[in-house]
C-alpha cells in the first residue's frame, strides 16, 4: 500500500454499530481512521 500511495476502506464492527474505516500506511504500521455516515453528524450551532 505504501509503496502504491495508496489506502484501504472497509467497514469495521464494534459492539453492534458499523463503521467505515480508511486504513493508511504509516511509517512501519498503519493507521485507522474511523469515518461517519452523513446522518451521525451534526450541524454547526
Amino acid at each position: 500500500m505504501k509503496a502504491d500511495k495508496a489506502v484501504g476502506i472497509s467497514k469495521l464492527v464494534i459492539g453492534r454499530r458499523e463503521r467505515a474505516v480508511v486504513l493508511e500506511p504509516r511509517d512501519d504500521g498503519i493507521v485507522l481512521c474511523s469515518l461517519r455516515f452523513g446522518d451521525e453528524v451534526k450541524r454547526p450551532a
